[in-house]
């Protein structure tokens, strides 16, 4: 025979709070918001140390350009703060295979490839 009280405990055990879910009683809008918001600020952050640095230290973001013999003519192209952004999209992957390598290629691609993904999981 089954202990009535024994239904009852479960149905308290279930209803018990998990300390470790910081989503309960959040909407799915809110969690999506709060999401955004600390990864967005996270970005930001780090995008914006990444262009302080990259101007402070322009020999370690752009070495073939500063070593003569691994000179190419796509390192010599001259971006500003926020201009290579562009010339990102419109360098092709042929320019890039014949003077950086496949390497390159193969990770641009693994990258547009990890963007979509998430995209899609969005």
């Amino acid at each position: 025979t089954a202990d009535p009280n024994a239904t009852d405990l479960l149905e308290d055990v279930l209803e018990v709070p998990d300390p470790f879910n910081a989503t309960a009683g959040l909407t799915d809008t809110e969690v999506i918001r709060t999401t955004c918001k600390l990864y967005g600020s996270i970005f930001l952050i780090l995008f914006l140390i990444f262009l302080v640095v990259r101007k402070a230290y322009p020999g370690v973001y752009n070495l073939k350009k500063s070593y003569e013999h691994m000179y190419i003519p796509l390192a010599s192209r001259p971006f500003g703060m926020f201009s290579w952004m562009w010339s990102v999209f419109i360098v092709q992957y042929d320019d890039i295979a014949e003077q950086c390598g496949m390497d390159a290629v193969t990770t641009i691609r693994l990258f547009e490839f990890g963007v979509k993904i998430s995209l899609v999981a969005v």
